[in-house]
């Protein structure tokens, strides 16, 4: 059985410590077990899903703000169908036309409301439909507690929800004069909700980009906190390393020494 002496307690703490330094060195972490620090353990349990609930917020946000630009690109092509209806309906309101040119301009005014009506029935976002209305007060977290969050809603913009008090776009009749005014009267107060949508989604994505930017600093800023607490130094440890290594050696050579010594003792007893 080995002698126990002092040199080889110390040769086995020396080689449970040069273990823990290889080890940490190897993970790249300070703490890799509880009994390596369990406050700092704690600490850095608690700052990592901090940092986990702050880039899911992150993630919420982004999604907010792509929600609303896919909404405001197609809210820039229904400008572009609803202007091209108030040039129809100025066109039709002339005393120039006639019964014929009428029917023209109005089978040109359908062909528009179709498209209109086409395009918020296919602006979706994750398979969501984002201008038939039903995308009204969607609630993102962006925050890592209960009541920090953000709604978006957008309005509905198919031909049947625009327009002014007496028709809507899905009603245009351009086939008289008195259609052509009415028709008219409805492009201009759908431009104005169009707009008026456009200015509110420019709005939120303003807004969300803020909290995007808030976001990130303290992601940023828990991501060094844990560090710090939980990542290993590793100048700091190999020098550890170094002093263990040079350590160990100076003790293998004093055990071995102490070996050599009580051989030689033993074998002086023996002879006599």
């Amino acid at each position: 059985m080995p002698k126990i002496t002092p040199t080889t307690i110390g040769l086995d703490k020396s080689n449970d410590v040069l273990g823990r330094t290889l080890e940490r060195i190897a993970s790249g972490r300070r703490i890799n077990r509880a009994a390596d620090d369990a406050a700092g353990m704690v600490i850095g349990d608690l700052l990592g899903s901090q940092a986990r609930g702050v880039g899911a917020a992150l993630r919420n946000a982004s999604d907010a703000i792509s929600i609303a630009a896919v909404a405001e690109g197609a809210l820039s092509q229904a400008t572009t169908i609803v202007g091209r209806l108030q040039e129809l309906a100025i066109q039709a309101n002339s005393a120039v036309q006639s019964p014929e040119s009428r029917q023209a301009l109005q089978a040109e005014a359908q062909r528009s409301v179709e498209a209109l009506r086409s395009l918020a029935q296919s602006t979706r976002y994750n398979g969501q439909p984002l201008l038939t209305g039903s995308f009204t007060d969607q609630a993102f977290q962006v925050g890592t507690t209960p009541g920090e969050t953000v709604n978006l809603s957008i309005p509905s913009m198919t031909p049947e929800s625009l327009g002014s008090d007496s028709t809507t776009l899905a009603a245009v009749d351009l086939t008289s004069p008195e259609g052509a005014a009415a028709a008219l009267e409805a492009a201009n107060a759908a431009m104005s909700a169009i707009d008026q949508a456009r200015a509110d989604l420019g709005a939120k994505q303003n807004g969300l980009q803020s909290i995007i930017g808030a976001l990130s600093t303290a992601s940023v800023n828990l991501a060094a906190a844990q560090s710090q607490v939980t990542e290993v130094d590793m100048a700091e440890e190999a020098m550890t390393l170094a002093q263990m290594k040079v350590l160990q050696r100076s003790r293998i050579f004093a055990a071995t020494q102490a070996t050599d010594i009580d051989q030689s003792r033993m074998q002086q007893l023996l002879q006599g």
